[in-house]
């Protein structure tokens, strides 16, 4: 029995090496490689193009999602014969992300794959160890991290610096070509200029992953550079969008058609109130791992609006809104954008003459000749003068503007228009017939006709005859009544002599306390008379002086008699009203 049992064993092991030797050898099968072939991987960082990455940044915890469904026709090819190992492939990247302190970003997405393809064996191909098997149905994919900061620029700033770092983590199930082995590490410098909507953009970037092997060749780390750009149609709100990206083999670039990349794809962005879509299709002009023949892509989401450095200008005046101290009404530049209409540099809004050009200190209102005075409110405008005068010179100093002044040469009171009054009688000058005396208006500037008794200096009115008194009595004779009269008289002619004094005089006979008491009531009796003649009281005063003040030798009786007297002395004069 165990004889029996060994010979079957060895006729079994006998027909086995023959059928190995007889046999073409069959190609041996594996699970897949652990290789990503997904190489469309869009920024989750808001203002990026599609894979390109930008400086842009959103603000301090400014947050988005969004999802991207994309579609790759023969993204794993044969570089010989042009069989696929992946015929297609589906992907749908969720993500957000969050902006932190208004210069870094940080992404997250999830991709979801499913794929199809049949591996070929004919046509020449030789199997590898490694040959890949049948690719079919759904597999997450790898779990990226991505974080984006910014040192200069973007946002429609100009030239603009960042950089940028993914981080994929091996989640990816099944056996489509939907992941990595291990964690894989994109460090990119980002380069780019950015403003009025307008965006063009750099990277340059290592990719550090495993070697594995594919197809006898390694899929290793990877020397990546790309370009962008994003053309406003409508800014902030239309864009066309185009990439190109390539890449190769670090250790040994540009050595296999497997790692030599050069891709392309172009789309349109619409946004519109934070919600966000866009639509692209491109492919690739060699057959590297993951450059499909072709690929679509569409994207939806939300994120806050950014700034792109739009020039929105709803007036047209060149000026863009953000800028434009008037955004709804055209002006130039020297007035933040609003309207001018004289040019001089105000705006009409804070210009009191605004169809006149000024300069600014006169809120914009001309001063012809530079006086200080604008125009409207400048009675001289061509002749400088000070504001107190409306504009008008003084040349006399008299306080009365040249333009009002009817003798402008020589000072004189407003009353007379300006004209000189040396006599102060209220009669100009150049109508006064008697300039240097006081005078009446009916008299032509002279003084009315004085009567032959009276006289009328600077100092004083003198009496050409003297006034009588009763014996030892301060009452006065009935001789002088007329006399004082005439000096009434004078006074009431003469209003601007404003006060007298009624001076009482006597000679030295008597005692001298006896000669002052009737000295001070001579002069009383004096004024009292002026007063009943109509002369103002407030006018006179009365004083006596006895014999202190003689004019004459009180030894002779022409003496005595000439020191027995009453004057009139000009206390205090002034023009007349």
């Amino acid at each position: 029995m165990n004889r029996n049992r060994r010979t079957l064993f060895t006729l079994a092991a006998e027909l086995a090496l023959v059928a190995a030797i007889a046999l073409p050898p069959a190609p041996a099968r594996s699970d897949n490689p652990k290789v990503n072939v997904n190489m469309f991987r869009p920024s989750p960082h808001p203002g990026d193009v599609l894979g390109i990455y930008t400086a842009a940044e959103p603000k301090h915890l400014d947050w988005g999602i969004g999802a991207w469904l994309s579609f790759a026709g023969k993204p794993l090819r044969l570089a010989d014969d042009g069989g696929e190992i992946v015929s297609w492939q589906g992907v749908a990247d969720i993500q957000g992300h969050l902006g932190l302190l208004g210069f870094l970003d940080v992404g997250l997405t999830l991709p979801l794959v499913v794929a199809g393809g049949d591996p070929p064996l004919g046509g020449g191909v030789r199997p590898t160890p490694r040959w890949p098997t049948e690719v079919e149905g759904f597999s997450l994919g790898d779990l990226r991290l991505g974080l984006k900061g910014t040192f200069l620029g973007g946002n429609g700033k100009g030239f603009g610096l960042a950089l940028a770092e993914d981080l994929t983590f091996p989640t990816a199930t099944g056996e489509n070509f939907a992941g990595d082995e291990l964690v894989t590490s994109t460090t990119t410098l980002v380069l780019d200029f950015s403003m009025r909507g307008w965006v063009a953009a750099v990277n340059f970037g290592i990719r550090g992953k495993k070697a594995v092997a594919l197809l006898g060749n390694d899929a290793e780390s990877q020397m990546l550079m790309g370009a962008g750009v994003a053309v406003p149609f409508i800014c902030g709100v239309l864009e066309g969008l185009g990439t190109v990206e390539t890449r190769t083999a670090l250790s040994e670039p540009f050595a296999s058609p497997y790692d030599n990349a050069v891709d392309f794809m172009g789309g349109l962005r619409l946004n519109w109130q934070g919600l966000t879509m866009i639509a692209a299709a491109g492919g690739s002009a060699l057959d590297a791992y993951g450059s499909p023949a072709w690929r679509v892509a569409l994207n939806a989401g939300y994120q806050p609006e950014q700034e792109k450095g739009c020039f929105k200008d709803a007036d047209r005046d060149g000026i863009q809104d953000a800028d434009d101290a008037c955004p709804a009404d055209p002006g130039p530049a020297a007035t933040r954008g609003c309207p001018d209409r004289d040019g001089d540099g105000i705006a009409d809004a804070d210009d009191s003459c605004v169809d006149l050009p000024g300069p600014r200190e006169l809120n914009g209102c001309p001063d012809r000749d530079r006086d200080g005075v604008i125009d409207v409110l400048d009675l001289c405008p061509d002749v400088q003068g000070p504001a107190q005068h409306n504009g008008c010179p003084d040349t006399d100093k008299d306080g009365i503007p040249d333009l009002k002044d009817a003798c402008p040469a020589d000072p004189g009171p407003e009353k007379l228009k300006g004209c000189p009054d040396r006599d102060g009688d209220g009669i100009a000058d150049r109508e006064d017939k008697c300039p240097e005396v006081y005078g009446k208006k009916e008299f032509d500037g002279c003084p009315p006709p004085t009567p032959s008794t009276v006289r009328v200096t600077a100092k004083k009115i003198e009496i050409l005859q003297q006034v009588h008194f009763a014996t030892n009595k301060a009452v006065i004779r009935k001789d002088s009544f007329q006399l004082l009269h005439d000096v009434a008289k004078v006074l009431n002619d003469n209003p601007h002599i404003r006060k007298i004094r009624v001076e009482g005089h006597t000679d030295n006979v008597g005692k001298p306390a006896k000669n002052l008491t009737l000295s001070q009531q001579r002069a009383g009796a004096v004024k009292t008379f002026l007063v009943n003649a109509g002369v103002a009281a407030d006018r006179l005063d009365a004083q006596g002086f006895g014999d202190t003040r003689p004019v004459d030798d009180n030894s002779l009786p022409a003496g005595r008699a000439a020191n027995r007297r009453v004057e009139f002395v000009i206390v205090e004069s002034a023009p007349a009203d």
